[in-house]
């Protein structure tokens, strides 16, 4: 069951997987989740302007993602934080 409807279906797929609790099914690998994420950001441009990357500030309150108040807090785990 979809839990953001406002949220691309690729993305929310890259969230899901990076939060899986069988750790040989999660990403193994930062490097691996960036590589989801590029793919997304080529594969639908006109949503990359909505979902902006970390580096770029969210300027209005004109995304998806600010309208639903979505806010994704993932849980500190070594993989995601180089120990």
């Amino acid at each position: 069951m979809r839990q953001n409807l406002d949220l691309p279906p690729k993305l929310e797929d890259i969230i899901n997987k990076g939060l899986e609790k069988d750790r040989n099914l999660r990403y193994q690998h930062a490097s691996e989740i960036r590589t989801d994420l590029q793919r997304l950001k080529r594969t639908q441009s006109p949503v990359a302007k909505e979902y902006p990357t970390q580096r770029t500030a969210i300027s209005s309150a004109s995304s998806p993602l600010q309208r639903s108040g979505a806010a994704v807090s993932l849980p500190w785990h070594p993989l995601t934080c180089g120990h």
